[in-house]
């Protein structure tokens, strides 16, 4: 319907459909697709100006979340940075985020993949 009513997935409407296939297609172990489907999200929520939002945080969490399960542990600590900025942006304005139980699992998530990034530094300076 989105696409009939407006030629193109490219609006607000789109990006929510985006973001509901990239997370099934992320479940469904699909994970290179799913990252394109969040990815486009992720441009259309830059053109409207909405990266900046909660929603625009949960699709950076889960473009993190996609890029680790690729292995792509740098990319993925990016993503997951940008997450947190956003959030931290937010409860400076609203004291409302960072003592949720959605921060806590985001910053664990940080944590894990900053030892996975060192492991592989690690590792890659070992071999040489």
């Amino acid at each position: 319907k989105i696409f009939h009513r407006t030629g193109s997935l490219m609006c607000l409407e789109g990006a929510e459909l985006l973001i509901e296939l990239g997370s099934l297609l992320g479940e469904r172990g699909d994970v290179k697709e799913a990252l394109k489907r969040l990815q486009t999200a992720q441009r259309i929520y830059q053109a409207e100006d909405l990266l900046g939002s909660s929603d625009g945080a949960v699709l950076l969490e889960m473009i993190g979340d996609m890029h680790t399960k690729q292995g792509s542990t740098s990319k993925g600590l990016h993503s997951y940075e940008a997450a947190r900025i956003v959030l931290k942006k937010l409860d400076e304005e609203t004291g409302l985020f960072l003592a949720t139980d959605e921060s806590s699992m985001l910053n664990m998530k940080i944590r894990a993949v900053k030892v996975q990034v060192v492991q592989e530094r690690e590792q890659e300076w070992a071999e040489e």
